[in-house]
């Protein structure tokens, strides 16, 4: 990989404000949830089931899924806002996946050299509501709902609860 720096002898202002701009339409889009955009992001997400198939498409929108809640769990903890191509099982789980690709950059996510960023202030919190909804849906093919529909359900119900202590407390 080519460091821009060294090719182009910008400063590190320059390009810490070229990596802001870059990350301006994703932070935009991140603030302006329309029904055109929900309708998107399930489209995306069935997408993902029907071009992976059904084990390896519910595992990848497992992932996704959890990679969301970690997001809204812990807003600002660099740790869960960026995700190494270098991983193993985000690779072999998500990233191989086009429909996958295409939900996280709709997501707000923004592509760097070597990993996806979702810029501070983004939020996850529709792209989840869409997971949450198509994974609830997904029946194994032997007619049952997935197991971890249930174990997704439980941390959905989790996540409230603690949300309505910090309201009240």
């Amino acid at each position: 990989s080519c460091d821009m720096r060294s090719v182009w002898n910008f400063t590190d202002f320059e390009v810490s404000r070229m990596a802001f701009q870059s990350s301006l339409p994703a932070l935009k889009r991140s603030f302006s949830w329309d029904s055109s955009r929900l309708e998107e992001l399930n489209a995306l997400a069935q997408a993902v089931l029907d071009s992976a198939g059904s084990e390896a498409g519910t595992a990848c929108l497992n992932t996704l899924f959890k990679i969301a809640t970690n997001v809204q769990r812990f807003p600002a903890d660099p740790k869960y806002r960026k995700i190494r191509f270098a991983n193993h099982s985000f690779s072999a789980k998500v990233w191989c996946i086009d429909a996958a690709q295409q939900f996280l950059l709709e997501s707000g996510w923004t592509i760097t050299d070597d990993a996806l960023v979702l810029p501070l202030g983004a939020s996850l919190e529709e792209s989840r509501r869409v997971l949450e909804k198509v994974i609830s849906l997904t029946v194994s093919p032997q007619g049952k709902q997935d197991p971890k529909a249930k174990k997704l359900a439980e941390e959905r119900d989790r996540i409230r609860e603690h949300a309505r202590d910090r309201k009240s407390g």
